[in-house]
């Protein structure tokens, strides 16, 4: 397939790697797309939104960038983990982390006014840039 150069405000970014966290909705899903418009690797992640996952990484590599989708709920360490660690072995780094996920009961109380044990899930993302520490660098397949 031939990339497409349609460049996000003449931002280049072929060869790096963009991990977005909640990619498969709203703000996520915009981003996602935006940075596969750029050029980049980009990893959709998404907790219980598999079709909408698949429907973004279907568009960023129509557009020409690679996409893979990754289900992990960011409020499990162990799950962010996993998730960076294949973004690195997949793409060889991860450059770029956009922390977007967020935890939301719905039809529950606003957030504000939610308790235990939901209130700590929508502040308490475990997802970081440096979640794949450790991770050998320049691994690829």
């Amino acid at each position: 397939m031939v990339r497409q150069e349609a460049m996000v405000s003449g931002v280049d970014l072929r060869g790096k790697t963009a991990v977005v966290t909640g990619a498969s909705l709203g703000i996520g899903r915009a981003t996602a797309l935006a940075l596969g418009r750029a050029g980049a690797n980009v990893v959709v992640n998404y907790r219980s939104h598999d079709e909408q996952a698949e429907e973004v990484v279907q568009s960023i590599c129509q557009a020409g960038s690679p996409a893979i989708r990754v289900q992990a709920d960011v409020a499990d360490q162990a799950a962010v983990e996993r998730m960076t660690a294949m973004a690195a072995e997949r793409f060889g780094s991860v450059d770029i982390a956009v922390s977007n996920a967020a935890y939301a009961a719905r039809n529950a109380e606003p957030f504000f006014m939610d308790t235990p044990p939901n209130a700590g899930r929508a502040r308490n993302p475990n997802f970081s840039p440096r979640s794949h520490e450790g991770h050998e660098e320049g691994a690829s397949h």
